[in-house]
């Protein structure tokens, strides 16, 4: 029994690794995937003990009354806290989910509030093509107001991950003002979050126990919330407007 619970951990381990790419482990990492697989082998490791514990094993405990409810206590406390875990993985997911879709809406309103409405990959539309205000347009003033909308869109999610980890660490008053900081100190997406140090937050006056916790809130987000259909279409418009504004002026005028 020893011999096959440590044969499951060590493939615990494994899956940790290779969920999280390398950046967790057993001893390391927030990832709700990491808190699960330790609360599964918490709840199991009292299986093989008791077992040794039991006639069976080397008889330290012979009343078989107290070895039945022994396993019996084992098997609910093992089953139900591993069933409400996963629960509360599942609401904090559609929480997240929520949040992130509330506000890509937002960020999607201001690309029509911009004039920004498509990515010019429909029917025979060539690619640096966008359609603005029911026109297509490959102007300079489309680039920037791509841009402008694309900035926005980061700001609302970087924002996302900010009131959650208010949230979770009991400060969801000063939401509002964290976020004001970060402007103010030109953090405005994901990428510049995970740029900072103590020394850019003390020349930039954040508060750097509270970088620090969104850094790992940051990290979860990416493990539990990936879509790589979505990075791939972000991936693609990036790649086309790069396209559009390497363009020489002339030329889209053509």
């Amino acid at each position: 029994g020893v011999i096959l619970f440590l044969t499951m951990a060590s493939f615990n381990r494994l899956q940790i690794i290779e969920y999280s790419n390398g950046a967790e482990g057993l001893t390391t990492g927030d990832s709700e995937f990491r808190k699960a697989t330790l609360l599964l082998l918490c709840t199991w490791a009292p299986f093989p003990t008791w077992f040794v514990m039991s006639p069976e094993g080397f008889g330290i405990i012979n009343n078989v009354l107290i070895i039945q409810v022994g396993w019996a206590f084992l098997n609910i406390v093992s089953k139900f806290v591993f069933i409400f875990y996963i629960q509360r993985i599942k609401d904090l997911y559609c929480n997240r989910l929520k949040t992130k879709r509330e506000l890509t809406g937002n960020a999607n309103g201001t690309k029509k509030m911009f004039g920004v409405s498509g990515g010019g990959m429909h029917g025979s539309m060539s690619p640096p093509d966008f359609e603005m205000g029911g026109h297509m347009m490959t102007s300079g003033m489309d680039v920037q107001a791509y841009e402008m909308a694309d900035k926005e869109a980061k700001r609302e999610k970087l924002n996302a991950v900010v009131i959650e980890t208010m949230n979770f660490l009991g400060m969801a008053q000063n939401t509002d003002p964290f976020v004001r900081l970060l402007e103010k100190a030109d953090v405005i997406c994901i990428p510049d979050v995970e740029k900072l140090n103590q020394e850019k937050c003390e020349n930039l006056s954040l508060p750097f126990e509270l970088v620090q916790a969104l850094q790992k809130r940051v990290k979860v987000w990416k493990m539990d919330l990936v879509d790589e259909a979505e990075q791939e279409l972000e991936r693609g418009e990036e790649h086309y407007i790069k396209k559009l504004m390497d363009t020489p002026q002339g030329d889209h005028q053509m």
